[in-house]
């Protein structure tokens, strides 16, 4: 590979990121939630240094509030805990390309790992959560 192809590599890597969109659809619990982070992240703005906390931001679609999350895949080498380094889940890396751009300069953590719950309707009618994981 070139040096040039190695630099597209890093810069894909150190950007690559999951993301996923919250709505609670306009429920009142949902945007109470959303009010109350706001107010949570106010509370860390006073201590932690100016410029060193990413801006919250809640987003309106469809006259709904809804939160957009996102997680980056891979942390540099050298700011990871190397003894936490985990496998992408089945089906998150399906053809090893993630593998592939993570390279030697990045790894996988657990502090990449997205986890979340959905629920699955079973046969008898009744539904319930399962983890998954991005």
């Amino acid at each position: 590979m070139s040096n040039g192809s190695n630099i597209v590599k890093e810069r894909l890597a150190r950007t690559a990121r999951q993301a996923v969109t919250l709505s609670g659809l306009g429920t009142d619990m949902f945007d109470l939630a959303v009010t109350n982070s706001a107010k949570i992240h106010g509370l860390f703005q006073e201590y932690i240094p100016a410029g060193k906390l990413i801006p919250w931001q809640a987003n309106v679609v469809n006259d709904q509030l809804v939160l957009h999350i996102h997680s980056r895949y891979f942390t540099p080498t050298r700011q990871a805990n190397l003894n936490d380094i985990q496998e992408f889940e089945p089906g998150v890396d399906i053809d090893g390309q993630l593998k592939e751009l993570q390279g030697s300069n990045f790894v996988h953590t657990s502090d990449n790992i997205v986890q979340y719950l959905g629920t699955r309707k079973e046969s008898e009618g009744f539904s319930r959560y399962v983890n998954h994981h991005l």
